[in-house]
């Protein structure tokens, strides 16, 4: 189930224009499945072996985060902060 199509459709191409753009740099492919505060900064599952990364865009990447997805999301943990005033 899609949220919203166009969303949905724009997230596929920006994957394939990753994927395409890590093929052409010659560096090993990843799927990113989020972003930073840092709009260079994503972070990224290392498609030949399931390892994150943070991933600087255009890069090879090197700052390993967890073995897995899984264990990526197990070592999170929640914290609660107030809402940031809209500027």
């Amino acid at each position: 189930m899609v949220w919203h199509q166009a969303d949905f459709e724009r997230l596929q191409q920006n994957i394939i224009a990753h994927i395409l753009m890590k093929r052409r740099l010659k560096q090993r492919e990843t799927i990113f499945f989020a972003v930073t505060d840092d709009d260079d900064m994503m972070l990224s599952v290392l498609n030949s072996s399931g390892e994150v990364y943070l991933e600087r865009a255009g890069t090879e990447v090197k700052e390993k985060l967890a073995d897995s997805l899984g264990a990526f999301l197990q070592q999170l943990s929640v914290t609660h902060a107030e809402p940031s005033a809209v500027l």
